[in-house]
C-alpha cells in the first residue's frame, strides 16, 4: 500500500494493487502458504524474486502491464521474462524505432508498408523486452544494442519463436496475442517446458480446469502455431 501511495494517479495506484494482489495469490497457491506472508527481494536492476525464506521452491516470476491489462508469467527453477504492449498508433514511431532496432533490423523495418509497422514495431519491442527481463537487465542494456533474429523474421513474416544468446546462456523467446489489439512475448531460459495460458479470478484457486490453452515444447525449434493466436484470443476475451 505505500508503493501504490507512491503514484499520482488514482489509476496508476488501482493498477498497481491488483497487479499485486493477483501475484501474490497465484503465489500463495503455488507456495501453499498465506499471501500476506510471501516477501519479495530485488535485484540490482529492480526485477523482483522471492525472498530467501520461499526461495527453496525455486518458483521464478514476471510482471508486465500495458494499460489496464497485466500480465504475469510463472517457471519452476528457470529464470522467465515477459511484456505486453498495447499496439497502437506513435506519432514518434520512426523515432523510437532507431533506439529500439539494430542498425539491420531498422534496415528491414523501414522497408515495410507503412500500415503494418505499428504490428512489426510492438512484436520486436515485447520480444526485446520480455528477454531483457528474463536476464534481469532490464533498460539497463540498450535496446538496440540487441539484435534477436526473431525481430527480422517477425517482420518479413517467419515464425515468432527463436532463440537467443545472451550472458553466454540460451533464451527461448515467443510472442502470442494475448488479447486483440495487444501483443506479448515471454523469454525463458532454454529447456523443454509446456507453457499454460490462464485468465487469473480472485474467487478462483490455480487450477488445470482454469487453463485455457497449452504448448508443449520439447524441442527449440517448436513454436505456437498461428491458429494458437485465435484459441488464445476468443479464450480471454
Amino acid at each position: 500500500m505505500a508503493r501504490a501511495n507512491r503514484f499520482v494517479y488514482a489509476k496508476d495506484r488501482r493498477r498497481f494493487i491488483v497487479c499485486r494482489t493477483a501475484l501474490r495469490n497465484i503465489l500463495a497457491n503455488y507456495l501453499e502458504t498465506n499471501a500476506e506472508d510471501i516477501h519479495f527481494q530485488y535485484g540490482k536492476n529492480g526485477k523482483p524474486c522471492l525472498s530467501v525464506e520461499n526461495a527453496p521452491f525455486n518458483i521464478q516470476f514476471n510482471i508486465a502491464h500495458s494499460d489496464d491489462i497485466a500480465l504475469l508469467a510463472f517457471s519452476r527453477d528457470h529464470a522467465i521474462g515477459v511484456d505486453i504492449e498495447h499496439i497502437r498508433d506513435l506519432p514518434d514511431m520512426m523515432k523510437m524505432a532507431e533506439r529500439v532496432f539494430t542498425a539491420r533490423e531498422h534496415e528491414i523495418f523501414c522497408r515495410l508498408p507503412s500500415d503494418t509497422q505499428s504490428n512489426h514495431f510492438f512484436d520486436a519491442w515485447v520480444a526485446k523486452e520480455a528477454v531483457l527481463k528474463a536476464t534481469g537487465d532490464g533498460l539497463s542494456l540498450p535496446m538496440d544494442n540487441l539484435e534477436l533474429s526473431t525481430v527480422s523474421e517477425l517482420m518479413i513474416g517467419q515464425p515468432d519463436w527463436q532463440n537467443a544468446f545472451i550472458h553466454d546462456r540460451r533464451w527461448m523467446i515467443g510472442t502470442f496475442f494475448a488479447l486483440p489489439f495487444y501483443t506479448a512475448a515471454f523469454a525463458v531460459e532454454d529447456h523443454p517446458f509446456q507453457a499454460r495460458f490462464w485468465q487469473w479470478h480472485p474467487q478462483h484457486k490455480i487450477s488445470r480446469s482454469l487453463a485455457f490453452h497449452e504448448v508443449n515444447f520439447s524441442k527449440p525449434s517448436q513454436h505456437p502455431a498461428e491458429a494458437s493466436r485465435e484459441e488464445i484470443s476468443a479464450c480471454a476475451e
